[in-house]
């Protein structure tokens, strides 16, 4: 049988992509990032008897990385061992502050099927996350999935939640098989579908 134009393209390039977390606009994701820096200093401010001078950065990136960055009790292995690597020049997301996704160029006739995933408690908005990135895509061939008392840190939080999710879009989606469990059951159980 011949394949059509279009699935001869798929068949030759990434059949489904995986968006977890990312701002389509680098700039408008540090200021996200700034202004909640503000509001836990403010918080610590207001709920203790400290001064501006005496706040402990540490306290302070304690703080959010518990309410938006990565919910769990102590800080995981992974994340552990990326921090202690960091570099001190590629650093932060002032390193790539001017990026901005654009719409893919005109001509283009091949996109995968893309799933936006970010977590409930995510500091990266729902707008920079799936609004921005549906308009990316043309809103074509786009799922979004939130995962429920999740932050930014989804696969670090609950991993076998989120692996579950992202082998059943790619089952869905690469395969052609359905797996017991699929996408829109699971969603159901901890995130949900926009």
């Amino acid at each position: 049988e011949r394949q059509s134009g279009r699935d001869r393209r798929r068949s030759q390039h990434c059949l489904s992509a995986v968006f977890s977390s990312g701002s389509f606009h680098i700039q408008m994701a540090k200021d996200l990032a700034d202004n909640m820096e503000t509001e836990v200093k403010r918080d610590i401010l207001l709920s203790t008897s400290t001064s501006c001078d005496q706040l402990n950065p540490s306290q302070v990136a304690d703080r959010i990385r518990m309410s938006c960055i990565c919910r769990t009790p102590n800080l995981p292995f992974q994340l552990k061992a990326a921090y202690s690597k960091a570099g001190t020049v590629w650093k932060g997301l002032e390193v790539i502050q001017d990026y901005v996704a654009e719409c893919p160029l005109e001509g283009e006739e091949f996109f995968p099927k893309i799933m936006l995933l970010r977590g409930e408690f995510d500091f990266i908005s729902e707008e920079l996350v799936f609004q921005g990135w549906r308009n990316i895509f043309c809103e074509q061939e786009v799922e979004c999935v939130t995962m429920k008392g999740c932050s930014h840190m989804p696969m670090l939080e609950d991993p076998a939640f989120h692996g579950r999710v992202i082998n059943s879009f790619y089952s869905q989606n690469d395969c052609k098989a359905s797996e017991s469990g699929s996408l829109s059951e699971a969603s159901k159980s901890v995130g949900e579908r926009t």
